[in-house]
């Protein structure tokens, strides 16, 4: 391999462990040379189940960018700025797979590959190919997380739900204020004279059936957050896809125990709603206070509609039929029967509760400053005092 190396004719190809498969079929049988890069707990096991194979010039393990670079990751830096390394790629061995809610709707499963897609962008690689059984995809470069770390510091934000209090206060006031906005907030835009600063999203049944609304909704200039899971086919302008740890509400898929709270730009947790994911993405730009406003935390909906069924199920969704009472700020909200996966309450509270207390040991005030709020876990402040 060594005139080859010379010649710069190597891809540095990412691998997940549970993706190695890829290397065994037909369609990755003819590449190479190939630097692999394996996201994986016991690289010496890779090493020696896939060391002699003539396309690997040599494996190295995955870290963290936020870790001191190893020598791995020094090698490989220093291969792509003497040329040697050109291009880079990710390998999955699975196809496509169907939406959740939009089963006719295939994509790439890549939400466990972000490690690695981070890692590849830290070496500077901007366009990564995503290659698998007779599909491929490229990924254009987007924001990262790690742009809006401490983009913030020392400020204070007020993270917006959509619920009716919304009509009750002055929402003008927050013209000139950093807002965290979601899912069909745009709607009250032109009403109240602003768009936000920040919009985010990630309920699959509202990214999958009603992305088109968002696209449509929404400028261009605001900054978005969508999970990393939909990548390829929620493509939005400005948008940053950040990574998100899905949990069932016991323990994550990577053994942390539910609940969690993270600020780091490698991964963001779960919390059961979107409001939780813009708190964690408050604190990573350094917001040192974060005021709630249209968080009633009142759904309407009853026990039976509230219970903890499996999503996906028949009784996963619920429409504005089912409630009764207002959910959200605006009659648009819901109307044409527009569904909703049912609401956690209890798993949310949880979340909330852990969000409080790392805003409390890191030196973050987090207050809830919606009236009538059901919502009791945060200090409750009148809004019209925050003015």
């Amino acid at each position: 391999m060594t005139e080859e190396l010379a010649q710069g004719q190597m891809t540095l190809v990412g691998l997940s462990e549970r993706d190695l498969p890829a290397l065994d079929q037909a369609e990755f049988s003819d590449r190479g040379p190939i630097l692999l890069l394996v996201h994986t707990r016991d690289i010496n096991k890779i090493v020696k189940q896939y060391g002699n194979d003539p396309r690997i010039v040599q494996i190295i393990e995955a870290e963290s960018p936020d870790l001191p670079a190893s020598e791995g990751t020094r090698l490989i830096r220093e291969m792509i700025q003497s040329g040697r390394i050109r291009d880079a790629e990710i390998w999955l061995h699975s196809d496509l797979k169907p939406l959740r809610f939009m089963a006719k709707v295939k994509t790439p499963d890549l939400p466990h590959t972000y490690p690695l897609y981070r890692q590849l962008r830290h070496f500077g690689f901007e366009t990564i190919c995503y290659r698998g059984p007779r599909w491929s995809v490229e990924i254009e470069p987007f924001p990262m997380l790690e742009q809006f770390v401490d983009r913030h510091k020392g400020e204070r934000c007020f993270v917006v739900g959509n619920g009716p209090s919304l009509n009750k206060i002055d929402m003008s006031l927050l013209k000139n204020e950093i807002t965290f906005g979601s899912n069909r907030v745009f709607l009250g835009f032109e009403k109240w004279g602003f768009e936000f600063t920040y919009w985010g999203m990630e309920d699959r049944l509202q990214v999958e059936e009603y992305f088109g609304e968002y696209e449509e909704g929404l400028s261009d200039s605001i900054p978005k957050f969508v999970p990393f899971d939909y990548v390829d086919y929620a493509k939005l302008p400005n948008a940053c896809y950040f990574p998100l740890m899905y949990g069932n509400g016991r323990v994550f898929p990577d053994g942390i125990s539910f609940p969690a709270f993270s600020n780091s730009p490698g991964m963001l947790y779960h919390g059961f709603t979107i409001t939780y994911s813009l708190i964690e993405i408050a604190a990573l730009m350094g917001c040192s206070e974060i005021y709630l406003i249209g968080v009633d935390h009142n759904y309407g909906l009853g026990a039976k509609k509230l219970s903890m069924s499996r999503a996906g199920g028949n009784d996963s969704t619920w429409s504005a039929a089912d409630a009764g009472v207002a959910t959200h700020f605006d009659t648009r909200y819901t109307t044409q029967n527009k569904k909703f996966v049912k609401p956690r309450p209890i798993n949310a509270e949880v979340s909330y509760a852990c969000s409080r207390q790392w805003c409390g040991m890191n030196g973050v005030e987090i207050r809830n400053a919606t009236p009538g709020s059901h919502l009791d876990v945060y200090e409750m402040v009148p809004y019209e005092d925050l003015f």
